[in-house]
């Protein structure tokens, strides 16, 4: 467990308190977590999360960046990051995290491998009767760099940090789930003769 990430993380975003064993139904996994919660308003629970069966970390929130005034029945999502702002806000957390963008995967023209997608919703804007759609939440997600060349694939998120952020460029999620690897060999080259 990297009790330093665990702190740095919960400092950064105010999540206050001790690191306690998660219980309860964990299916068999062993995680440790520091939790706030706010019954009031559960957009307002944050949890720093490390599992050491599998080897996730995590900082989340209660918030699915969805928001609507019930009064004035209108939207209230403003300031959702696009792909390219969500990208940026990422790459400058990563020294949070303990990585930089030499742990990244990248294209062969030196760019780094990105991928971006979030939940939008579709609807009619009162005032002007037009059919509008927004983004709720920004995902942008990296790819761990393998040395010597190759490429993190499998099922689930291996190999993966995943930045999600929402309504005023609020960071709501981070799951990461790099993988120690270690060169296990090296295949004999195929040829035709």
């Amino acid at each position: 467990m990297d009790e330093a990430l665990m702190r740095r993380v919960a400092e950064k975003f105010g999540v206050k308190g001790e690191i306690e064993q998660i219980r309860g139904d964990t299916l068999g996994h062993v995680g440790y977590w520091i939790k706030k919660t706010n019954a009031a308003n559960p957009k307002e629970n944050q949890e720093v999360k490390f599992w050491l069966t599998i080897g996730s970390f995590s900082y989340g929130t209660g918030d699915d960046g969805y928001r609507y005034d019930s009064k004035s029945k209108t939207h209230r999502i403003i300031g959702v990051p696009s792909q390219d702002e969500a990208k940026a806000r990422a790459l400058e957390m990563l020294p949070l995290l303990g990585l930089t963008t030499n742990d990244l995967q990248h294209y062969p023209n030196g760019q780094i491998e990105t991928w971006s997608s979030g939940p939008t919703i579709s609807y009619t804007d009162k005032t002007d009767g037009q059919r509008k759609t927004i983004a709720t939440k920004r995902n942008v997600s990296f790819w761990q760099r393998v040395s010597g060349g190759g490429r993190t694939v499998g099922v689930g998120d291996g190999g993966q940090v995943r930045f999600s952020f929402v309504s005023e460029g609020k960071v709501s999620e981070i799951e990461w789930f790099f993988r120690k690897m270690e060169k296990a060999g090296e295949a004999k080259l195929k040829t035709s003769k």
